[in-house]
């Protein structure tokens, strides 16, 4: 973090341009590195950044690779003054951290996105193993909301099955592209990326703005995700299991059958042998994410992690069947590609009393004001009816 008097010192550049030469090489950015994120944009400066960057990147120099991705990070998305907060991916605020990135040369925006692709896709990058997984996630970073050309998007779908990023650059690429549309009709209905539907929906319906997905689809998926879940609970009690030893049986009698393991944070027992092996279980488990109720989820696993509640699941699956449909026809038009005018007549055609909550929450991430004073007059004949 610069000092104050480095401060003042980069406000000094606010009464004139940044020379179009302040980056010229390696030694020109360790001198400006903590100072230009609070300079004036200048296109060229930042540009000299992404060339200085991918030129030097595959050498065989002591660099830090890191610094230059962040440097870039900073200065193309402009830092927030102190105390402001910039809402991060993901959140419920709108998404503005990139929306606010500055003009960019095709050159040298595609010459940062190859490197960037490269970089997600790689399996090995010439870092430190702490700094190889913040460099994938820098790269994931400056590639949100970028359009990438074919090439790049075939290196991506080459690599879809080597991370989450990977596939989620893929499903959210911001411009229709007929190379992922053709990808997505191909694996619609496959197991693997029956998680995304939405994600895959959204394509759909840039194709087809009218397409409404089968009910017996979702049942397919509802059915695959229970089948998911009841396989990492029979692999998680099987292991945990084989591990514990008999003092188990010893020390609480009748207690622990497998499932029961599951069910109880064995951290509350005092016993030193169950202790040591109780750090050897599965550090984790990863159950599927529903949006249908958190409220059907039942026991407790170790490390804090719910184990769905099946029974309920299924009851209220199948009892709120059409719901579903339109809760995941609504999402699909979240990140659809299509024009505005059409995507809220679209939602507004999905719109029942039951999914407001859900059609609110779109609304605010696509800020869209119109929507949401459409839901306002919904919600008030709601409450005169």
């Amino acid at each position: 973090m610069p000092t104050p008097l480095e401060l003042r010192y980069a406000t000094m550049w606010k009464k004139t341009a940044v020379p179009d030469d302040l980056i010229t090489n390696y030694q020109s950015y360790l001198r400006h590195r903590d100072l230009l994120p609070y300079m004036p944009y200048n296109v060229k400066v930042l540009e000299a950044l992404v060339r200085l960057t991918v030129n030097i990147w595959d050498k065989d120099l002591r660099i830090n690779r890191f610094g230059l991705l962040t440097l870039i990070k900073q200065y193309w998305n402009g830092v927030a003054p102190m105390k402001e907060k910039v809402p991060s991916y993901g959140s419920s605020q709108p998404r503005e951290a990139w929306k606010g990135r500055k003009v960019m040369g095709a050159a040298a925006h595609k010459a940062l996105c190859d490197l960037c692709v490269r970089l997600l896709t790689a399996e090995t990058l010439p870092v430190t193993p702490r700094q190889f997984d913040c460099i994938k996630d820098l790269a994931n970073h400056l590639l949100i909301e970028q359009s990438l050309d074919e090439s790049q998007q075939l290196v991506l779908l080459l690599a879809e099955d080597k991370s989450k990023q990977v596939l989620t650059r893929i499903l959210r690429h911001p411009v229709k592209s007929k190379t992922i549309l053709r990808w997505v009709n191909a694996f619609y209905n496959d197991d693997e990326f029956r998680h995304r539907r939405a994600e895959m929906i959204a394509w759909k319906l840039d194709e087809n703005p009218n397409y409404l997905i089968h009910l017996d689809l979702l049942i397919a998926d509802f059915e695959y995700a229970n089948a998911q879940d009841k396989k990492i609970i029979a692999e998680y009690s099987y292991e945990g299991s084989k591990r514990l030893p008999t003092v188990l049986d010893e020390t609480f009698p009748g207690m622990f059958s497998p499932v029961k393991e599951l069910r109880r944070d064995l951290d509350q027992y005092p016993n030193d042998k169950i202790e040591e092996d109780y750090k050897y279980l599965p550090p984790d488990v990863d159950f599927s994410k529903r949006f249908y109720s958190r409220a059907i989820m039942g026991h407790w696993l170790p490390h804090n992690k719910e184990e769905p509640d099946f029974g309920s699941l299924v009851k209220f699956f199948y009892t709120n069947l059409e719901k579903t449909q339109r809760i995941s026809m609504l999402w699909g038009l979240y990140h659809s590609r299509l024009p505005i005018q059409i995507k809220r007549k679209r939602l507004q055609h999905f719109y029942i009393p039951d999914v407001h909550s859900t059609a609110y929450k779109i609304a605010i991430k696509l800020r869209d004001v119109k929507f949401m004073e459409w839901l306002g007059e919904m919600k008030m004949r709601e409450g005169k009816g």
